[in-house]
């Protein structure tokens, strides 16, 4: 019987390998392209969870009397990283079947201690209604957040990049608060996700 000779060898080894680098790539592309998928979805969830939460609490921001909105216009590294404080009447307690009372919160992107990326955190203290004898809660929200930047429209139509109370022509609530989110994974996926908010305490629209 004639067997194989040693370039017949040589050719099978070489077309196995690289049949088998072909199947390999095209596995590894696979599992990649799943995990991008999954990381872009969670990135989107993240991003729709912060910001909802955010406009229930400024779309309730008490008004007149009880009204605190401030906001700094700030940077860490370059970065757009505001920080906003508000008096709302939406309710984030952990209580069950809790819905009443006044609740200052603040949101606030500072660096992350425990690497080299940055934290966004919310603080949430009762002020009046059921859940006063709580006191002030601190929440991590996300260590995805690379940049928080906020603007605001007042009465005139004109975009202000920071807000307080104190200041002339801001002793009302804006009539529109614009928020931006940007997003970065730990795979390097960024992605800017933003939302218009109008507080029902300062009147119609213009």
């Amino acid at each position: 019987m004639k067997g194989f000779t040693l370039l017949e060898v040589l050719i099978a080894t070489v077309l196995t390998a690289l049949i088998l680098s072909a199947v390999y790539g095209a596995y590894t592309t696979g599992v990649e392209s799943v995990q991008t998928a999954r990381e872009t979805a969670r990135m989107n969830q993240t991003a729709r969870a912060l910001l909802e939460m955010m406009k229930r609490e400024i779309q309730c921001a008490a008004g007149e009397d009880l009204m605190l909105l401030r906001v700094e216009d700030r940077e860490l590294d370059g970065r757009p990283a505001d920080r906003i404080e508000l008096i709302t009447t939406a309710s984030q307690s952990a209580a069950v079947d809790v819905r009443t009372g006044l609740y200052r919160v603040a949101y606030e992107m500072m660096k992350d201690p425990k690497g080299e990326g940055y934290v966004l955190y919310r603080t949430q203290e009762p002020l009046a209604g059921e859940t006063a004898f709580a006191g002030r809660q601190f929440y991590q929200l996300s260590r995805w957040v690379w940049g928080f930047d906020l603007a605001y429209q007042d009465r005139e139509g004109n975009l202000q990049e920071s807000w307080t109370e104190y200041a002339e022509g801001m002793e009302m609530l804006p009539m529109l608060l614009k928020l931006k989110l940007m997003l970065k994974t730990d795979s390097g996926q960024e992605r800017v996700f933003t939302m218009a908010v109008h507080p029902e305490l300062a009147g119609p629209p213009l």
